[in-house]
């Protein structure tokens, strides 16, 4: 191999070692941090950062990092719709890294048409740092198909996480989180 090419070699190897060390230092994500911020895209094509964006309400926020993570991540959904009503913004975060995120355009075509029009601005797709999140939030091979969830009070401050399946013992948790919230 002639020298430069070596170099070359020897030089990129550096640098993706050196881009997989600084990745590997994303800490996980606890009660009482500043929620780091994330950015994504609406479906109705609004840049959104958060927790900016959801300043002054408190806020959950429903990832899900593969295709079977979109039930989970739906049922969180409806339920937080449902039971929550205005006084909490929910929003679904499908995270598409990896190949996702190179079909990205035709994923986010697909869930705009399953999405109504109301709903849209409460999907947030993100494509950037998704390995950070899976980081932060604890993602495993295990927890693959999980929703992870998030609750963040009016200042950004997470005050619960949790991943799995709505749950009456999840959504016990949650609803005491968000009553300890109110009385603040």
């Amino acid at each position: 191999m002639p020298p430069l090419a070596r170099r070359l070699g020897l030089s990129l190897i550096a640098l993706l070692l050196t881009v997989a060390i600084v990745e590997a230092d994303v800490p996980r994500i606890r009660v009482g941090d500043r929620l780091p911020d994330v950015a994504g895209e609406t479906l109705n094509g609004h840049e959104v950062t958060l927790p900016a964006s959801a300043a002054g309400t408190p806020a959950l926020l429903l990832m899900g990092f593969t295709y079977d993570a979109r039930t989970p991540v739906e049922q969180w959904s409806a339920w937080c719709r449902k039971t929550l009503g205005a006084g909490v913004a929910c929003y679904e975060m499908p995270m598409l890294g990896g190949m996702a995120k190179l079909a990205s355009p035709f994923i986010k075509s697909g869930m705009r048409k399953s999405t109504p029009e109301a709903l849209r601005d409460h999907v947030i797709t993100v494509t950037s740092k998704t390995g950070d999140w899976k980081d932060r939030v604890g993602h495993t091979d295990a927890t693959d198909d999980d929703a992870f969830l998030i609750l963040i009070d009016r200042g950004g401050i997470v005050r619960w996480v949790a991943h799995g399946d709505v749950s009456p013992e999840r959504t016990a948790a949650l609803q005491r989180e968000l009553a300890a919230l109110a009385a603040r």
